[in-house]
């Protein structure tokens, strides 16, 4: 039996070894492909949770644009008119106020009568002015006689031209004073200022009525050198009135000008708008 039984497994057929390792990779292939599987499937599950839990954010979108930004600057000015667009009127000799024409706030325009003065002192020196001019005229035609005759020499001739020359000037100036015993408004615009009474006493320094025109009013105001330097012509401007607390809008305006030159008194420089 026992001979028999070694027979009989010598004689069952070994299998190769290539097909044991063969059953061995498909084995681990299959095995690796299952897990594969799993995996993707845990991934895609965990995706849709994840994407199923994830907030929901709104956006708006903006176009990008480059732009100046404004500076803004809180600085003290007054209101002047620019040249030749006010008159301060004073009177031309001592002498006294006769009558008043105009108030304050009054619309004017040019050669309009504003104040009259007393003119009995003007017509005086006037009528003083033209009897010295006759007395010069005549001595001149005495003096150029003479010298033609032979009688005077020629230097007494040329001081009465001259004696001459100067009676002429006095004359017109006296003229020219008794002319403006009526002060009139050399330009057309409102009265600012009246700053006389009726008979009161006048000097030749004392300005009596300031006329404005107010189609030419300008703000200055005066920056450091720095901040000037960062103003442009065409700059907007916005008043308000310093003088309440309020800060009272008067209006807005535009820069026409920054002077290029600095003030050696206060180191400043002058911006003007309108």
């Amino acid at each position: 039996m026992i001979g028999n039984v070694d027979m009989e497994q010598h004689s069952v057929p070994r299998r190769p070894r290539a097909a044991g390792r063969r059953r061995h990779w498909l084995a681990a292939a299959l095995v690796a492909l299952i897990l594969l599987v799993i995996v993707l499937v845990v991934r895609r599950r965990g995706g849709e949770e994840a994407a199923a839990a994830a907030p929901v954010v709104a956006a708006d979108t903006g176009v990008v644009r480059v732009e100046p930004f404004p500076v803004v600057m809180s600085v003290l000015g007054t209101i002047d008119a620019r040249p030749g667009h006010m008159a301060e009127l004073a009177a031309p000799a001592a002498t006294r106020v006769s009558k008043i024409y105009v108030a304050v706030g009054d619309r004017v325009v040019a050669g309009q009568p504003l104040v009259a003065l007393d003119r009995t002192v003007f017509n005086a020196q006037a009528e003083q002015a033209r009897a010295a001019y006759v007395a010069a005229r005549e001595a001149h035609e005495r003096a150029r006689r003479l010298v033609a005759e032979g009688i005077a020499p020629r230097k007494d001739e040329e001081q009465a031209a001259a004696d001459l020359a100067q009676a002429r000037g006095n004359l017109e100036a006296a003229q020219h004073t008794a002319a403006l015993g009526v002060l009139r408004s050399p330009i057309a615009g409102v009265v600012t200022q009246v700053g006389v009474a009726l008979a009161s006493p006048v000097d030749v320094s004392q300005p009596l009525v300031e006329v404005v025109d107010p189609t030419a009013l300008e703000a200055v105001f005066h920056l450091s050198p720095r901040e000037a330097g960062t103003i442009a012509p065409g700059a907007a401007v916005e008043l308000t009135s310093a003088q309440d607390s309020a800060r009272t809008f008067l209006g807005r305006g535009r820069v026409t000008g920054v002077s290029a030159a600095v003030d050696t008194a206060t180191g400043s420089v002058a911006v003007r708008a309108t």
